[in-house]
């Protein structure tokens, strides 16, 4: 997969949306950082179920990536901490994509897009 440069890590991220990533799978959740990066978001990783709700606390994500199959607290069981957590009030989190691995990039990008109702481009090169 051909991705274009990296935009520099100094540029301004205001107005950029934020995108927390949780999945125990490092490499894949290091794809799609790397993705995501470079489609001009800006996001933040965790690695279980706990760290996804702390990095929700902390960050207050614009949209959550979720894995739904993890040990110890499942995706579902997080996203329901989550929706109940009044530290959270007024952070939407509506019920959203089931995205089914392994899935494409470009599926990804577009389910990405019409739950942020961003218009993003993919990066160059991806159909």
């Amino acid at each position: 997969m051909n991705f274009p440069a990296l935009k520099s890590e100094e540029s301004s991220s205001i107005g950029r949306k934020k995108i927390l990533i949780v999945d125990d799978n490092s490499d894949l959740r290091k794809l799609i950082v790397v993705f995501l990066k470079r489609s001009d978001y800006d996001t933040v990783e965790a690695a279980t179920g706990l760290e996804a709700i702390e990095q929700a606390r902390a960050t207050q994500p614009d949209l959550i990536l979720m894995d739904l199959s993890m040990p110890v607290l499942t995706g579902d069981e997080a996203m329901a901490r989550l929706k109940a957590d009044p530290s959270l009030v007024g952070f939407d989190l509506p019920a959203g994509d089931v995205l089914y691995k392994p899935f494409h990039l470009k599926s990804l990008h577009d389910m990405v897009q019409r739950h942020l109702s961003v218009n993003h481009q993919p990066p160059h090169g991806l159909p």
